[in-house]
């Protein structure tokens, strides 16, 4: 665009100024384009996941490369299911099988009033599973240490996790971890041993 206006000089002529103003594109002084994965590693690895997620998302219909890339990376991802109740729909078998004893399942569908966590957990409420499934989570705590803690000091504490997970197939597995507390060497409580299985359907 341009700019036309008068003035007067010292000796009181009047000038005329114009000026002229042309935008010219400016150029992107970071080397996106041309930035190998290798200099942008460090940077998407310091990126929360939720920002990386929301990157990848923003890109998605428009890179069928990394489209492609991802969904195969992905194909055997577990993820947490979002009805867990739905864990309770089934009977499950631990897999891989342990290498020593008997394999433990967990009969959630036929459990009458407790059930076992395979050999993880044995007597829990089936009263208790519903509450805390309702809230979201099943996480079972030994407040009294007369269920899942240490059978010579009875520490309380000791806590049993399951999760339903799924993959992209729809595939669905259950994860039960065990956080066993202990006083014995202690004065006061502290994790003696975790255990961690799998079960399927």
């Amino acid at each position: 665009f341009w700019w036309d206006g008068t003035r007067p000089d010292d000796v009181g002529r009047t000038i005329e100024d114009r000026v002229y103003v042309r935008q010219y594109p400016t150029r992107d002084q970071l080397p996106t384009r041309d930035m190998t994965f290798e200099a942008a590693e460090p940077f998407l690895a310091a990126m929360k996941q939720g920002e990386l997620v929301a990157a990848i998302g923003r890109a998605w219909d428009q890179s069928p490369a990394l489209r492609s890339q991802l969904e195969a990376a992905t194909a055997d991802t577990w993820s947490r299911a979002a009805d867990q109740r739905k864990m309770l729909a089934h009977n499950w078998e631990e897999d891989p099988k342990p290498r020593y004893g008997e394999t433990g399942p967990i009969r959630f569908k036929d459990a009458p009033a407790t059930v076992n966590v395979g050999n993880l957990w044995h007597g829990m409420s089936m009263a208790g599973v519903n509450d805390l499934l309702d809230g979201g989570d099943l996480v079972w705590e030994d407040e009294d240490g007369e269920e899942g803690g240490c059978d010579e000091c009875g520490a309380p504490g000791s806590t049993c996790t399951v999760i339903l997970e799924a993959n992209r197939k729809g595939t669905l597995r259950l994860v039960a971890e065990t956080q066993i507390m202990c006083y014995c060497n202690s004065d006061s409580a502290e994790v003696a041993c975790t255990d961690r299985a799998t079960f399927r359907i």
